[in-house]
């Protein structure tokens, strides 16, 4: 059920810009400089790319959710049981991504219009935002993940045993909760081009520290 969502909520994206596209001027704004210039115009049509992105996401998602589905089929209760942990994770994730990616789109749309009374620096502030709220949740479904080599804080360490997998992907779920937090404040408080700073400092603070964090419990656990 959740899939079908994934897709109506993916096409959403393209059939509100075929819609609005009619309805733009031909040269639309296409890239802004961190201090919200203009620099780039181009046709209106481009603003079908990222719907299409959404799109290709939407198969992505789709597609890791069936390589999963596999070994929830097969004999070993354990992997069948951890198979059908991480699908309930991926199916939500591929929701919320893609009701945001639609989001996006819908906001680039609307200030591609001239007389939108949304601008740039607006955009990127509320987009950091999103970013934010989006962190939050991800952040929150990593502890429910079980150990596997594609989603989740994979490290060689935290694959070593379910204990540190879990240990691993609770503090880096932690670690993404505070950096979505800080992230939504900021877009709410800075300019958006400070906001955008502070937020990918943030990110990467927060996998330094949870790719470390692992690699000490690690080596605790083998002393």
């Amino acid at each position: 059920m959740k899939i079908k969502a994934l897709w109506v909520i993916s096409f959403l994206s393209l059939i509100i810009t075929c819609a609005v596209i009619p309805f733009m001027p031909d040269l639309v704004p296409m890239h802004y400089s961190l201090d919200g210039q203009i620099d780039r115009w181009g046709s209106k049509y481009e603003n079908l790319i990222f719907p299409a992105i959404t799109l290709a996401l939407a198969l992505f998602w789709t597609l890791l959710i069936k390589h999963f589905y596999r070994f929830t089929r097969s004999g070993d209760g354990k992997t069948s049981s951890q198979a059908a942990a991480n699908i309930k994770v991926l199916r939500t994730a591929s929701i919320v991504t893609a009701c945001l990616f639609t989001l996006f789109q819908v906001l680039i749309l609307l200030i591609s219009f001239k007389s939108a009374p949304l601008q740039m620096a607006d955009l990127l502030s509320i987009i950091v935002m999103l970013l934010g709220l989006m962190i939050v949740i991800l952040g929150n479904l990593m502890p429910k993940t079980r150990i596997n080599g594609l989603i989740g804080l994979r490290t060689p360490w935290s694959m070593k045993s379910d204990e540190l997998w879990a240990k691993s992907n609770r503090f880096g779920g932690i670690s993404f909760v505070i950096s979505g937090l800080i992230m939504i404040l900021s877009g709410a408080l800075l300019s958006g081009a400070a906001a955008l700073t502070v937020s990918m400092a943030v990110l990467i603070i927060a996998c330094i520290l949870s790719v470390t964090y692992s690699y000490v419990i690690c080596k605790k656990a083998e002393k």
